[in-house]
């Protein structure tokens, strides 16, 4: 449904330039490609599913709250074991750390990285980008075409709004499965998944539903600046596949989406008020002052 909704998406506000419509054809063939890559791997490997995965963190505060030094920061923790942005441009195969260092994913990936930052030199200031770098779990999200990033790369409103309307707790479901692929070849952390992306700051019912030892760090900032900061860096993304951006629009939504998520936060933070022991909240100010 979700890969229906996108196509129609982009097929109907037609805002993708030519660029845009090579990058969404090659992004989205890819998602498919590993996403029937992983089906048959689990097929014949079922044990992947008793893979334990014990207290996972969760960073979810909105986005441009520090979410992304805060999970660079704790990423250096050798404890942790969090998503490399090359193993989610293209998880299959599970990682081996016998071969990790010379896989040939991190060439691509990183060739990809620095195309991104040749075509918008600003996003680098904003997000780090590099084959390495500790990556948002969102990316495997989209392997069930059930993600934010495609609104954040290709400004489809009608998939955004339409995703905002979806129960989200079978998406949750298929990324526990995808830790526990993703673990299987062998690299396993040995404290903690550290996961990250700001949507996670509406669904802690269906994270916990599927994760019931979450741990989760909240940042937060004055929502002024997270509405300006985060229609900056969305901007500065879909610059690269759309050629005339309508700002004050760009602008409304995501003030509206953000709306949405931190009501939606605020609401569950309370109905789970007994669990205070499983939350740590801190300003931005804090994480960039005292790192």
């Amino acid at each position: 449904a979700g890969l229906h909704q996108l196509l129609h998406s982009l097929d109907t506000e037609k805002r993708l330039n030519g660029f845009g419509h090579l990058l969404a054809a090659g992004h989205i063939t890819n998602l498919l490609r590993q996403r029937l890559e992983i089906t048959a791997h689990l097929a014949r490997h079922p044990e992947i599913r008793d893979e334990p995965i014990v207290k996972p963190i969760f960073i979810i505060g909105a986005p441009r709250t520090g979410t992304t030094v805060t999970h660079h920061l704790m990423s250096q923790d050798p404890r942790m074991r969090y998503p490399f942005t090359w193993e989610c441009d293209e998880p299959y195969p599970p990682i081996s750390p016998a071969t990790m260092q010379e896989d040939p994913r991190i060439a691509r990936s990183q060739k990809n990285c620095e195309r991104v930052i040749k075509m918008a030199p600003n996003i680098e200031a904003a997000h780090p980008i590099g084959a390495w770098e500790a990556q948002e779990c969102a990316l495997f999200m989209a392997l069930e075409f059930a993600s934010k990033t495609f609104f954040a790369m290709f400004n489809c409103e009608l998939y955004d709004d339409w995703l905002s309307r979806q129960d989200m707790g079978w998406v949750y479901e298929r990324h526990k499965l995808m830790l526990q692929y993703m673990q299987s070849g062998g690299l396993r952390p040995r404290e903690a998944w550290l996961l990250k992306t700001p949507p996670h700051m509406s669904k802690i019912d269906e994270i916990l539903t599927v994760y019931p030892d979450a741990r989760f760090i909240t940042t937060y900032r004055e929502p002024t600046d997270v509405v300006v900061s985060g229609t900056s860096l969305c901007g500065t993304i879909i610059q690269m596949v759309q050629d005339e951006i309508d700002w004050a629009r760009l602008g409304q939504h995501v003030c509206s989406d953000i709306e949405r998520e931190m009501r939606a936060n605020v609401a569950q933070r309370k109905k789970h008020a007994d669990k205070t022991a499983q939350f740590i909240d801190f300003p931005m100010e804090t994480v960039v002052r005292e790192p």
